[in-house]
């Protein structure tokens, strides 16, 4: 495998920031930027005799592919997983992809200086955080965190004075990545079923999941998509609760349906399914929203909204 251009760049940020002094770096790496590719790339060159680099994560997906990249781009550095939810606990490798929760649990972890967070956005300052014991434990000198979004709702941005991380090192976000070509341009199309809650009040998913599983609102639905997918690889259908996400894959043939209760396997299944171009729809709630690596979908369907109109929304994505 090979790096892009602003991926390279993007690694030896890193280094130049640890050569200036800091030790707690952030890279901001908008989606299909490839963030996997760059910890990969990083772990290739941090790798050293006696010495254990850590990959944290909080979603056990993210953790999977980002071992994936790095046996890709560098097959001789053995790599091991701590993570109850793959059915892996193992700190032999040289790089070590643990999940946060499992590996914050761990009594005695290894030493490892140097830690990369994926996902980092969701990283406290607060000692008595998951990610702040794991790093005090396993006795961290280097840390870079990767994200999309580098601020929490609740924090703000989380790179400056008093923050989980010193500096952002490096920014390429969507609008960059569009305009370098390494993204294909966004298409919106609206479409509007005309669904009310009444009363122009907000209301909760689930009134709002009540309504729209009508079966005239799942019916115009289930049209718009059929309509606007037609020429599209891959799908994903995001949904306002589980009856109306279960009501959408019932009524569209062949649709793959996920919600947080999905057995791993059986979501990993659709997953990979979706990725060899098996599944052309997949209707979900609350599933696929963060680090989801589907290079084939082309399009994403927001049949959600948190005010009073319920929209249908399809967009085009592909990136190069």
């Amino acid at each position: 495998m090979i790096l892009r251009d602003y991926q390279t760049e993007a690694v030896q940020s890193v280094s130049s920031a640890f050569q200036a002094g800091k030790k707690r770096v952030m890279l901001e790496l908008g989606p299909g930027s490839g963030k996997s590719l760059c910890a990969a790339e990083m772990c290739r060159r941090a790798v050293k005799p006696g010495h254990k680099v850590l990959v944290l994560c909080h979603q056990k997906e993210i953790l999977a592919q980002n071992q994936s990249a790095l046996a890709k781009l560098a097959p001789h550095i053995q790599t091991s997983v701590y993570c109850d939810g793959m059915g892996e606990k193992s700190t032999h490798g040289q790089v070590i992809f643990a999940h946060r929760d499992s590996y914050s649990l761990l009594a005695n972890p290894p030493r490892s200086s140097f830690v990369i967070i994926d996902e980092c956005h969701m990283v406290s300052k607060k000692k008595t955080s998951k990610y702040q014991r794991i790093l005090e434990a396993v006795a961290c000198t280097y840390l870079v965190g990767l994200s999309a979004t580098p601020y929490r709702l609740n924090g703000g941005i989380i790179f400056g004075k008093n923050k989980p991380f010193e500096i952002r090192a490096f920014k390429m976000g969507i609008k960059e990545l569009v305009a370098s070509g390494n993204l294909t341009p966004y298409r919106f199309t609206e479409c509007d079923p005309q669904v009310m809650a009444g009363n122009n009040k907000r209301i909760d998913e689930e009134a709002l999941g009540a309504i729209a599983s009508q079966d005239a609102v799942v019916e115009n639905s289930v049209r718009l998509i059929m309509k606007h997918t037609e020429d599209r690889m891959c799908s994903i259908i995001y949904c306002c609760s589980r009856i109306h996400a279960k009501r959408i894959a019932e009524a569209i043939p062949g649709c793959a349906y996920i919600d947080g209760n999905s057995h791993s396997k059986d979501r990993q299944q659709i997953i990979d399914k979706m990725r060899q171009g098996k599944i052309k729809h997949v209707a979900n709630v609350g599933v696929l929203t963060t680090g989801v690596d589907v290079p084939i979908c082309d399009t994403v369907v927001m049949l959600q909204t948190n005010t009073q109109r319920f929209s249908v929304r399809a967009s085009h994505r592909k990136s190069s």
